[in-house]
């Protein structure tokens, strides 16, 4: 698959899932309104305290040590905090993060079934096309790991449906 077909589909995806995080029924068990009350909850979180963090993830077989470097928020919706940053391996160098589609950093809090979670979303592109896009998530509980869901480094996927690996990425 194409580097702008993945980055595409998984554009999509996320798309679809936080379209389901934000859809209900209109009503609740405990009358709070706005739906299910076993359904994710988009929730407040402190943004600002990830601005100069790095995290990093050792090297497989499969892929090289990454490190990701969170710089400053550039931008926010009502959903999502968007920040520029950078993203670094042996083999692409420095990708700078700039906020753009194809290179973007951005971070949301969900609350479900009483667990707090932090979506943790890296897409970098490199000038020579080389790609690295992140899916993970932080559980509040333990604030210092991203635990990755979906890791794409040029040609090699990882999917944690698939696979046995398990990938974190760990604050520096």
């Amino acid at each position: 698959m194409s580097m702008k077909k993945r980055l595409f589909f998984s554009l999509l995806i996320g798309l679809v899932i936080l379209t389901l995080l934000l859809t209900g029924c209109g009503g609740s068990k405990t009358g709070k309104g706005g739906g299910d009350d076993d359904f994710p909850t988009i929730i407040d979180f402190d943004a600002e305290a990830y601005e100069g963090t790095a995290w990093r993830c050792a090297a497989s077989e499969n892929y090289p040590e990454i490190t990701v470097y969170i710089d400053e928020i550039v931008d926010k919706d009502e959903f999502y905090h968007y920040y520029r940053g950078s993203v670094e391996s042996s083999a692409t160098g420095t990708i700078n993060i700039t906020g753009d589609l194809y290179n973007n950093i951005s971070l949301t809090a969900t609350e479900f079934y009483g667990m707090r979670l932090i979506t943790f979303l890296v897409s970098a592109t490199g000038d020579e096309g080389d790609q690295i896009q992140i899916n993970g998530v932080i559980d509040t509980s333990k604030p210092n790991t991203v635990i990755v869901a979906y890791l794409v480094f040029n040609d090699y996927e990882y999917d944690d449906e698939t696979s046995s690996e398990i990938i974190k990425f760990i604050k520096l």
